[in-house]
């Protein structure tokens, strides 16, 4: 039994939705943890003190908040878009 061609939309769109997620959450963690990471190794290299992990963990973390930024501006970008490509219906509650 072949899926109907709205089934086939609906698994595409939760498969890329799930993608999306997968890689957001990828690109908000793996900077603070290298940057952490590569703090503690030139700690040790270094022997720089603890203040070297605070600065790097901060620069991990605002790298992080610009990526979620860039990608919630890239989504609102293209909602805005495929709204005004695919306009919504009017329907009852319209008129307030």
């Amino acid at each position: 039994m072949e899926p109907s061609n709205k089934n086939a939309k609906y698994i595409r769109d939760v498969m890329k939705g799930l993608v999306w997620v997968g890689q957001l959450g990828f690109s908000l963690a793996v900077p603070p943890i290298a940057l952490a990471l590569l703090a503690h190794w030139i700690m040790g290299r270094f022997g720089l003190g603890n203040w070297l992990m605070i600065l790097f963990v901060i620069i991990g973390i605002l790298t992080s908040g610009a990526t979620a930024r860039s990608f919630f501006d890239d989504q609102k970008k293209k909602d805005a878009k495929e709204a005004s490509e695919n306009p919504r219906p009017r329907g009852y509650s319209d008129h307030r």
